[in-house]
């Protein structure tokens, strides 16, 4: 599956509000980051995930902000 079986008992026992916080916090981040000129790849770095991930949560987070895309 790609992470360990600690990680995941760790994030099935995460609460939903604070995986949720953590969520938006991660879109924001990635948002910020494509408007200041990363790139998808540079972002996927930072975040530990795939760019297409990486472009996913730029979507997610400008439209959380109401930001057009």
């Amino acid at each position: 599956m790609g992470c360990s079986e600690r990680t995941i008992r760790r994030i099935a026992a995460e609460p939903r509000h604070e995986f949720l916080a953590r969520a938006a916090e991660r879109q924001r981040k990635a948002a910020d980051w494509k408007d200041e000129g990363l790139t998808y790849r540079e972002i996927a770095e930072r975040l530990d995930c795939t760019p297409k991930a990486a472009e996913n949560l730029v979507l997610r987070g400008r439209k959380a902000r109401k930001v057009p895309a």
